[in-house]
């Protein structure tokens, strides 16, 4: 052999046997030492950096190219905090004697995340605090020296983050993955895919320490805003619908992790953001697509950041269109200000039923808060800048408009000193509605607040003062004017005790005219001294209404107290009447702090005589004369909105006399309650009786009649009831209705003297002891009386007499001699002495005529003044004594009569 050769074999040996020897050296290693480490000290001594101690570590395999472990558990406090399925280290031998691992992937994580209003943990693990800030400034995380070995790339796969949140439980997948190949040169670069409830949330960022910069992107496309609700507070109950686009950039420092750039950008897309009390979405195009509302944060760092939204709307009360909102906070130099400014548009818009805007208006907004220094004071402004039209308003009927209105605050913190200052005004207030409007030409609301550090024994102050000089409205022909109206209070506040506030309302000079009625109040004052809270001793202030003028007479004032209680209020009022002498109301009120208000209302027993026309009180009802006695008394709660009591009415032994028309009214009696006084409804039942009553030529006895008042002008009769021509009249139910100018009523009639019957409807003179009954529909439309074929019949089986006069007048219109004129001069001479077997009478009207036909079917009582010419072929009358005895005789009378003669109703109703 060469010895060339011979060298080259031994050098060959050699290195073989070296290279046997360490591989043998690391598989002995690797086989025997380093799975006891990995188990027992490397994993259980990262977990107790995390207050986490080893529950289960299993090494799978640890070979020469590669190790798995798993599944680890660590536990805190005897609980599995974190768990991973596996752990996958990809190496080579050579790799692992330079201090290299290819890769190390982690499968499986799962760490519990626990969502509170305190903030956000990991349940069980105990974060390290960091490292201090090297002297030349340099940050305790440095990447170069992060990891003891070089890690080419780390990944982070299939695992998940347990997240609870109110009690419920939602799983968060992600995967990470990591470039740490550059991590001794001071990079590093990672991407972490998360799926936040089927949400894809990607986050890239980058790391270099030399210069010394982080760099973090994040992107989401069609993020469901439901998604998030599961984070919100439970004290904000909201529901969130929609999706986002969203990116971002944001530049900090690896050293500091201060901010030196941000940019964020959002598109919420269909979005709605509901709370109880409103809801935001997005404004919509001409076509009525919905708009994505964007949304923007942009900076170079905390000296400037601005922020932006646009546009959106509130649906609320009112729907409010946010045109843009934007702003700026700046810091600089331990000094910050924010400046923000909110342009808003209220277009035309229904509120609610009956309330709407009538017309489109926006206003702009600004916001300014400044603080100098860290002990500088702390100043803020409010304001409402401008406003592109007037307000307005419209309730149903009713208008409101405001021509200009201003709204300030400002105010400051300095030294634990708080001061504020505020003014709301208005300017040129119409409220307009068909009944009439109201002028208020300004009203201002002042307000001055100072309040003193807390270690201070000085008292917090407050002044107040509202003023609305020269109120004026009118409705109708009544018209208001209130001169001065004014309200002032001081609160003063002790430490550590509640505000006390001395206040008094004043309205003075007031006045209340109304032209038609001639009804005039003059100096109406009131003077209200107030104490909160009420401790006592408030003194008592004063109501007058004193000159109360009607038809140009004085009937008195109302006058009284009002006083401040620990309940409320109370007023004890009274009125003495000038057109009634003698006649009081007494009135005693009570407010409570709940709002409940309670009056009761008396009017003592007064004697009225018919000495008082009330013509001179009323000129419609001229000549009325009226009498009686007159009680009356209520009660009434007011309480969250509804008005309840009841009221007594009594009239008795009433006399009512029109002499002029021809009605009387004698033996008036009438009770009634009001039992639903929110809708002035009385109980069914109220009783009206009238002893006599004359109307036109007509009498009647004894009318009683059963009604209910069912609304301030409804009345509905349940049953009346009348002696007529001895028998008796009744009704059905009928109900007399507002507005209501056509009504059908059916009168019964029972047992009707039917000579009586005739006499009163003005038809003939008549006498007899027959009686009839039947119905008599009654039809009233336009002012006008309508009898609709009425019919009335004698019993059955019951004979009857009468005896009718003066129904010559009959016979003016036919010529003697015919036919016709015979049979009506046997019928009319039958007829003053005349007993039927059975009577019919029909009732009918024409215009204002009333017609009767009489159909009746008996014999004359005596012999008839008539005798047959057989030269003719008729009866005719004879002078002398009667000759003609009929055995039997039908009679058909027709008798007309004028109708408004008869009742005089057209006059009554004037």
């Amino acid at each position: 052999m060469p010895p060339m050769t011979s060298k080259l074999a031994k050098w060959l040996l050699w290195t073989g046997i070296i290279a046997v020897l360490l591989v043998s050296a690391v598989s002995i290693v690797t086989a025997f030492v380093l799975p006891a480490y990995v188990e027992n000290h490397l994993l259980p001594g990262l977990g107790k950096e995390f207050g986490l101690s080893p529950g289960e570590i299993r090494v799978r395999r640890i070979g020469l190219w590669g190790s798995d472990l798993g599944p680890i558990h660590l536990m805190s406090n005897g609980a599995s905090a974190v768990h991973i399925a596996a752990v996958q280290i990809d190496y080579s031998p050579w790799g692992l004697v330079q201090g290299n691992i290819n890769g190390l992937t982690v499968v499986g994580l799962g760490i519990p995340i626990l969502w509170t209003p305190d903030g956000v943990s990991i349940a069980g693990v105990r974060l390290p605090k960091a490292s201090a800030t090297s002297e030349d400034g340099a940050a305790a995380l440095d990447l170069r020296t992060l990891l003891p070995i070089q890690l080419k790339r780390m990944a982070i796969v299939q695992s998940h983050l347990t997240l609870e949140v109110s009690g419920r439980r939602y799983l968060i997948p992600f995967d990470i993955e990591l470039a740490t190949h550059r991590l001794a040169a001071g990079h590093l670069k990672g991407r972490a895919d998360l799926s936040i409830l089927g949400n894809a949330v990607i986050l890239q960022a980058s790391l270099d320490q030399k210069a010394d910069a982080v760099h973090v992107e994040m992107n989401s496309t069609g993020f469901q805003m439901a998604a998030i609700e599961p984070f919100v507070p439970s004290t904000l109950p909201v529901q969130l619908k929609g999706r986002m686009d969203i990116e971002g950039r944001v530049q900090l420092g690896l050293r500091s992790f201060d901010l030196k750039g941000l940019v964020l950008s959002a598109q919420f897309i269909d979005i709605q953001f509901a709370t109880p009390h409103g809801v935001v979405r997005p404004v919509t195009d001409g076509n009525g697509h919905p708009q994505p509302i964007s949304a923007s944060l942009t900076g170079d760092g905390l000296s400037e950041i601005r922020w932006r939204f646009s546009p959106f709307q509130i649906t609320g009360p009112a729907v409010v269109a946010v045109d843009e909102l934007s702003g700026i906070l700046a810091h600089k130099l331990g000094n910050w200000t924010l400046n923000g400014e909110v342009r808003t548009v209220v277009a035309e818009q229904l509120l609610a039923e009956g309330v709407r805007i009538p017309s489109k208006f926006g206003t702009t907004w600004g916001l300014t808060c400044r603080r100098m220094g860290a002990g500088g004071p702390l100043m803020f402004d409010l304001t409402d800048r401008e406003s592109s039209a007037p307000l307005a308003m419209e309730a149903n009927d009713i208008q409101l408009t405001a021509k200009h209105h201003t709204v300030r605050i400002a105010g400051s913190l300095n030294g634990g000193l708080f001061n504020a200052e505020s003014t709301i005004s208005a300017q040129g207030i119409q409220i307009a509605s068909p009944a009439g409007k109201m002028m208020v030409p300004e009203m201002t609301i002042s307000s001055r607040l100072a309040v003193p550090a807390t270690a201070s024994d000085e008292s917090a102050t407050v002044e107040i003062q509202a003023t609305a000089p020269g109120i004026r409205a009118a409705t109708g022909t009544t018209a208001v004017h209130l001169p001065e109206t004014t309200l002032k209070a001081i609160g003063r506040a002790i430490p550590r005790q509640p505000w006390h506030f001395d206040a008094r309302i004043h309205l003075s000079k007031g006045r209340i005219t109304d032209k038609a009625r001639q009804l005039q109040v003059r100096n109406l004052s009131v003077e209200l001294p107030l104490k909160w809270p009420e401790t006592g001793g408030v003194p008592p202030g004063r109501l007058n209404a004193a000159a109360v003028e009607w038809n140009k007479r004085s009937v008195g004032g109302v006058k009284g107290t009002i006083q401040q209680k620990r309940y409320g209020l109370d007023a004890v009022l009274r009125h003495s009447s000038k057109l009634f002498p003698g006649m009081r109301v007494l009135f005693n009120g009570r407010i409570e702090r709940t709002g409940v208000a309670t009056v009761a209302a008396e009017v003592p027993r007064y004697h009225l005589t018919d000495k008082v026309n009330l013509g001179r009180i009323l000129p419609a009802i001229s000549g009325v004369r009226v009498s009686g006695q007159i009680e009356a008394a209520g009660d009434w709660i007011y309480d969250n909105g509804a008005l309840t009591g009841d009221a007594r009415f009594q009239f008795n032994q009433g006399r009512l006399h029109l002499p002029e028309q021809n009605l009387l009214l004698e033996g008036i009696d009438v009770a009634m309650k009001i039992d639903d006084f929110e809708k002035i409804q009385s109980a069914p039942r109220q009783k009206l009786r009238v002893k006599q009553l004359s109307f036109g030529k007509l009498n009647a006895q004894n009318l009683s009649v059963d009604f209910q008042l069912e609304h301030p002008s409804t009345v509905f009769i349940e049953k009346a009831q009348v002696d007529w021509s001895e028998g008796k009249i009744n009704t059905a139910a009928l109900r007399v209705i507002p507005g209501v100018d056509e009504y059908d009523v059916i009168l019964f009639c029972d047992r009707l003297n039917l000579a009586m019957v005739l006499e009163q409807l003005g038809a003939a003179q008549a006498d007899g002891d027959g009686t009839v009954n039947g119905r008599i529909p009654i039809h009233w439309a336009n002012g006008r009386l309508h009898f609709d074929n009425g019919f009335l019949y004698s019993s059955p089986g019951q004979t009857g007499a009468i005896q009718i006069t003066g129904t010559e007048v009959l016979l003016s219109g036919l010529p003697p001699g015919t036919p016709q004129y015979a049979q009506l001069d046997i019928a009319t001479e039958a007829l003053k002495d005349y007993t039927y077997k059975w009577a019919k009478m029909n009732v009918q009207t024409e215009d204002d005529i009333l017609l009767l036909k009489l159909q009746f079917d008996g014999k004359p009582n005596r012999l008839l003044p008539f005798a047959y010419d057989q030269s003719i072929g008729q009866f005719k009358r004879i002078v002398g004594e009667g000759q003609a005895d009929f055995k039997g005789i039908s009679i058909d009378l027709n008798l007309r009569s004028p109708l408004n003669e008869i009742l005089n109703y057209k006059e009554i109703l004037k």
